[in-house]
C-alpha cells in the first residue's frame, strides 16, 4: 500500500455502477497523477470533503484507492502524552531502560496504528497483508512527524 497526498477535485458525485448506487471523489496527487475513491452510497465521509481539500489517499497493489485521512481528520486527532507504564526495564535507570521504554511506547504506537487501520478500511475488501502495510504507513509518519 503507497500512501499518498492529494488535492479533491470537486465534491463526491452519485453514480450508478453494475454494482449499484456508489460514491465517487475524484483527486489530484502531489504527482500530478488523477485518482478516484469509489465508497458505498451510504458512505458519510467522502461527501464531507469540499473541493480543494487535502486528503490522504492510501492505493493498493491493484491500483485501487482508499480514502487514509482528511485534513478536517488531522484536526480533531488529539495527541495525547501519558507517562510510560512500569516495567522490569524502567525500574532501574540507565541506557537499557531508556531504550526498553522506547520499544514498549513505539509497540503502543504501532498497535494503535494498526487499529485505526482495521477501522478505516472495514467497509473495503482489503487483505490482512495490506491492513498490515497500511498501519505499517501510519505508523512510519507518525514517527517522522512527531519525531519519535
Amino acid at each position: 500500500m503507497l500512501a499518498i497526498t492529494a488535492t479533491a477535485k470537486g465534491t463526491a458525485r452519485s453514480v450508478t455502477t453494475k454494482f449499484g448506487d456508489r460514491l465517487v471523489l475524484d483527486a489530484i496527487g502531489h504527482d500530478g497523477k488523477e485518482y478516484a475513491v469509489w465508497r458505498p452510497s451510504h458512505d458519510t465521509q467522502l461527501p464531507k470533503i469540499a473541493n480543494g481539500e487535502k486528503i490522504s489517499l492510501g492505493v493498493d497493489s491493484k491500483g485501487k484507492c482508499h480514502l487514509m485521512e482528511t485534513l478536517a481528520d488531522k484536526a480533531q486527532t488529539q495527541v495525547i502524552h501519558t507517562e510510560p507504564e512500569p516495567t522490569p526495564y524502567n525500574a532501574h535507570n540507565g541506557r537499557s531502560g531508556e531504550i526498553a521504554d522506547y520499544i514498549q511506547r513505539l509497540g503502543k504506537l504501532y498497535s494503535f496504528s494498526y487499529k485505526t487501520a482495521q477501522e478505516a478500511m472495514a467497509d473495503q475488501q482489503v487483505t490482512g497483508e495490506d491492513t498490515r502495510a497500511i498501519a505499517t504507513t501510519l505508523f512510519i509518519q507518525a514517527v517522522k512527524h512527531f519525531d519519535l
